[in-house]
């Protein structure tokens, strides 16, 4: 094992900067967490005598369009959801409550609990 392995020119450490860039952030980041776990317990376990090449590589946000998280279903999606599972069923439950309650929006959610807050004050 050569002593500059550690150094960001390590050929490990270039192959998983390739395999992140050849993916997009959310993808990257999953690959970085898991090659990250891999070495860690290869390294624990005495599987791997070197340094964890993930170690120190930062995640960055690229302007992609990549970063708007998931969007809302559209209307004929729900209608087909609710067609699929009726009134009565757990996933129907479930479904029904947080669209109800806007539960996947939480800037819906910091916003009604500031506006209980400041009623209360």
């Amino acid at each position: 094992m050569s002593s500059d392995e550690g150094r960001s020119t390590s050929p490990r450490r270039k192959k998983v900067e390739e395999g992140m860039s050849a993916r997009t952030d959310n993808q990257a980041r999953h690959f970085l967490n898991a090659v990250s776990a891999l070495f860690r317990w290869a390294i624990a376990n005495e599987l791997f005598d070197g340094r964890n090449p993930a170690e120190g590589i930062t995640r960055t946000r690229s302007d992609s369009g990549d970063n708007d998280g998931h969007l809302p279903w559209p209307i004929e999606l729900i209608e087909k959801y609710e067609k699929r599972w009726p009134v009565g069923t757990k996933q129907r439950l479930v479904f029904d409550i947080f669209l109800g309650c806007d539960a996947a929006m939480p800037r819906n959610l910091a916003g009604s609990t500031s506006g209980a807050a400041s009623s209360t004050s």
